[in-house]
């Protein structure tokens, strides 16, 4: 090599590659006559090393997420048509339509332990979303909580 040439190694196949960035092993020979044999080393410092390292971990989470997004995409379709039908069940029987809210405490209803709950608007159960509670269903199984909500968002009314 005469003293104005470059040696740069081989490049590892890395995102700061494709973006340009070069990689360790690169040797650079001395331009002066007068010392030949004197090579610079570009040493790569270990803050690059750390970010290429963050990169690949974002790149990674990133497909993680796109990944997750197509499958739900693939699963909510379903769904979707699903809950399209219940409703045009519902509106078909002319039950009623009661929006979802935040109720107040001074504005719940008081769960009776005693009562039975029966189902007046369907819904889905809340561990397995694939079943879905009828118009009148006994629901008193389900527990204080869980129907003082049902209560609240008029899903279902003690018998």
């Amino acid at each position: 090599m005469s003293g104005k040439q470059t040696q740069i190694e081989d490049q590892k196949s890395t995102p700061a590659a494709a973006a340009g960035v070069v990689n360790t092993g690169v040797v650079v020979e001395s331009a002066k006559e007068d010392a030949p044999d004197s090579t610079l080393v570009a040493v790569r410092p270990e803050w690059l090393d750390d970010l290429l390292r963050s990169n690949e971990a974002v790149i990674l989470s990133n497909t993680t997420v796109v990944d997750s997004v197509n499958r739900f995409k693939d699963l909510a379709g379903g769904l979707v048509k699903e809950v399209v039908d219940t409703v045009k069940i519902n509106a078909e029987q002319n039950l009623p339509v009661t929006p979802v809210h935040i109720s107040l405490k001074t504005n719940s209803p008081v769960f009776n332990p005693d009562a039975e709950y029966e189902v007046i608007v369907p819904f889905r159960d809340s561990e397995d979303f694939n079943k879905i509670h009828k118009v009148g269903d006994d629901v008193t199984k389900l527990g204080q909580e869980r129907i003082e909500h049902l209560l609240i968002t008029g899903n279902v009314e003690e018998v």
